[in-house]
């Protein structure tokens, strides 16, 4: 696993999954510990976790949207276009307004992005050897 501090309160950390039908990288913003967004980026199946502590109080496992199976440095691509563009709307829609007041500003975001995509890179090629 490895983390880029995003503020006091905000994390992002990319880490591997190996497990039967689960290959690849994943991604989680946490806000005081809380997953707020998760990328799973697997081979196969590989999704999106919009608004954890949200869609939570639907459904225990939260909503996701499937993604197409594409390249590893597509999903690197989306992923980090997800940290860069999207993740504001997991902080705007949070049931705790003061979850808003930690958004990292834009300039911390594109730095995240950017480290993101290099990330799930790296891990890809590692893990693959």
């Amino acid at each position: 696993m490895r983390t880029y501090p995003m503020g006091p309160r905000v994390e992002l950390t990319v880490y591997w999954l190996d497990r039967p039908g689960v290959l690849g990288p994943s991604a989680s913003v946490y806000w005081k510990n809380q997953e707020l967004l998760r990328l799973d980026l697997h081979e196969a199946s590989p999704h999106v976790h919009y608004g954890m502590a949200q869609s939570r109080l639907w459904h225990a496992g939260g909503e996701r949207i499937y993604l197409p199976e594409t390249p590893i440095e597509t999903r690197a691509g989306f992923a980090a276009y997800q940290i860069n563009r999207n993740l504001a709307w997991c902080f705007a829609n949070h049931p705790d307004p003061q979850v808003s007041v930690d958004l990292p500003d834009h300039a911390v975001l594109q730095e995240a992005a950017a480290w993101l995509n290099e990330c799930i890179l790296e891990l890809d090629r590692s893990n693959r050897r």
